[in-house]
C-alpha cells in the first residue's frame, strides 16, 4: 500500500489510512492469494449524491478488476449512486465504463 499512498498526492498516509480503518470510516479490502489490497471511503456530497471512493490501491491490476465486482456490490447495498476511483491514468483503460477525469475514475450504479 505504500506505494499507492506515495502516488496520490499527499491526500493520505499510513498512518491516516490506519486511523480510518479502525474507526469504521473506511473498508480494506484484502486478496491474500493475490497479494492485493484496496482501501475505500464514502463521501456524500452536497448534493446527496454517495460515492464509494476507491482511495488507494496495489497489487495486479486484474485482481483490482475482479474486486472491483465485490465493491460496486457492497457501494449498491450501502446506498452508494457511484464509485470513483483515485488511480494511475493507465488504468482508465483496462477499467471499461469508467470516464476519466484527470485521474479519477467514476461510474454511475444505481
Amino acid at each position: 500500500m505504500q506505494k499507492a499512498v506515495d502516488r496520490d498526492g499527499d491526500r493520505s498516509s499510513i498512518a491516516t489510512l490506519k486511523n480510518l480503518i479502525e474507526t469504521d470510516l473506511a473498508t480494506l479490502w484484502v486478496d491474500e492469494q493475490y497479494k492485493s489490497a484496496a482501501i475505500t471511503t464514502q463521501e456524500v456530497y452536497p448534493t446527496g449524491l454517495k460515492s464509494c471512493v476507491v482511495r488507494v490501491a496495489g497489487g495486479e491490476l486484474k485482481t483490482f478488476v475482479y474486486g472491483l465486482d465485490l465493491m460496486t456490490e457492497y457501494a449498491k447495498i450501502t446506498g452508494c449512486n457511484m464509485i470513483e476511483i483515485y488511480g494511475r491514468e493507465g488504468w482508465a483503460k483496462a477499467l471499461k465504463g469508467f470516464d476519466k477525469s484527470h485521474v479519477v475514475m467514476s461510474k454511475r450504479i444505481l
